[in-house]
């Protein structure tokens, strides 16, 4: 595999699950991979990359106007590049191996009185701590490095100063819950990708046959018949479809009234594309949006790394195996029982049960997980197996971002 740099990011979501904002992950050549002394790992580099990007306004796709995080380390919080960044969004994240020096202070002091918001990452209470506490605005707590005795002494001892508590590695419900009641008001971590599992007898039909009209538009065989019959089983899928066809954006001269018309006169590429939007949206009502985001992303991802395979005819696979990965978050159900009636074909869904085959459809979905959580060994291994450059994977990443959130943006709020 060719060497290159990877970016990647990882939400945070305010105390109502709505995106607040993300914190940026930067690896800069293929000799890095996780931000830790035991791999060498060189934050300077990472850290000027991402200014770079900022820079050049790389960011902004990111973050799309939400809040970035970035880690600073002490070389770099010293020589005051934090200035070089937006003031009003970006979150000047500092290393848990930063030593709170005079010189930190100082600097720290700088950023404050021009208006720079600063976080303390993976905090540990320790009494040369304490004069940055009266600085700094967040103050980030490990759930995965401190059991519940040592987060609840760490909250007891910073309650006293008036800063933000993130929660971070939030990986399950009970976690987040129990950040809630220590009073966290920022969460970090995936626990919001993860299903509360819930009797079968309470999923809405709507809902299972929105699932069913996305498996379908993304089939190869785009049988018209059945999307037809799907869409004119819910009420509200039906007078969407017609209340689109009507509307300014076409400006037909005669008004559409027939469904199977509609779909006709759509075509495969936009009724998937309205199809995705509209149907993904009420699934999700309820749940976090950062969770229909990483869905649509995974979708996207997977579908840009199967169209880069030369004479790959099943690019919908790619589609739907990162759209469903998260289905089982949607409906709080076994991804036994949702994938068992829906028309998939055998090598997705043993995918999505947990089947390791070891194609590139199965790799495509892993890289779209290891990039999540900036696991940038497990990356290079798999794009190594499969031969994908790194600059493959950071474009795709970056398209299916945008994308997705594209996706996101035509999805009315309120709906």
């Amino acid at each position: 595999m060719q060497n290159g740099n990877y970016l990647a990011r990882q939400p945070v979501l305010d105390i109502k699950l709505r995106t607040w904002g993300y914190e940026l992950l930067f690896r800069a050549g293929i000799e890095n991979s996780f931000l830790s002394k035991e791999n060498n790992y060189d934050g300077d580099t990472a850290t000027m990359s991402i200014i770079n990007d900022a820079l050049l306004d790389s960011i902004n796709d990111l973050s799309q106007g939400a809040k970035s995080l970035i880690n600073f380390t002490r070389a770099l919080l010293l020589e005051d590049y934090a200035q070089l960044l937006d003031k009003e969004n970006v979150i000047i994240e500092i290393l848990e191996d930063v030593i709170p020096d005079k010189r930190v202070v100082e600097s720290c002091v700088r950023l404050k009185k021009m208006g720079y918001t600063i976080a303390l990452d993976d905090f540990f209470f320790r009494e040369e701590y304490r004069e940055l506490l009266e600085l700094v605005d967040i103050v980030k707590l490990d759930f995965v490095a401190a059991d519940q005795q040592e987060r609840e002494s760490i909250v007891d001892k910073i309650k006293p100063y008036n800063v933000v508590m993130l929660a971070e590695k939030v990986e399950s419900y009970q976690d987040f819950v129990h950040a809630k009641n220590m009073g966290c008001e920022l969460f970090q971590g995936y626990f919001f990708s993860k299903p509360i599992m819930v009797k079968r007898d309470r999923i809405q039909e709507s809902k299972f046959a929105k699932l069913r009209l996305i498996s379908e538009v993304n089939s190869s065989s785009f049988d018209i018949t059945k999307i037809e019959a799907i869409i004119k089983s819910d009420p509200v899928l039906t007078l969407r479809l017609l209340k689109y066809m009507n509307s300014s954006y076409f400006s037909f001269r005669s008004e559409v009234t027939s469904i199977q018309k509609a779909i006709i006169m759509l075509g495969p590429k936009r009724l998937k594309r309205w199809t995705t939007v509209v149907a993904a949206a009420d699934l999700s009502k309820g749940l976090p949006l950062e969770l229909l985001k990483e869905s649509l992303f995974r979708a996207k991802f997977c579908e840009l790394v199967g169209e880069s395979v030369e004479n790959n005819d099943l690019v919908e696979e790619f589609f739907m195996v990162g759209l469903l990965s998260c289905v089982d978050a949607f409906f709080g159900m076994p991804k036994e029982d949702l994938l068992r009636d829906l028309p998939l074909s055998v090598r997705v869904k043993s995918i999505l049960l947990g089947s390791d085959d070891q194609s590139l459809l199965y790799h495509s979905l892993e890289i779209a997980r290891a990039l999540e959580f900036g696991m940038w060994d497990y990356v290079d291994n798999i794009s190594k197996s499969e031969n994908i450059g790194s600059t493959l994977i950071k474009n795709a990443y970056i398209d299916a971002v945008n994308q997705s959130n594209e996706y996101i943006a035509l999805i009315p709020i309120s709906s």
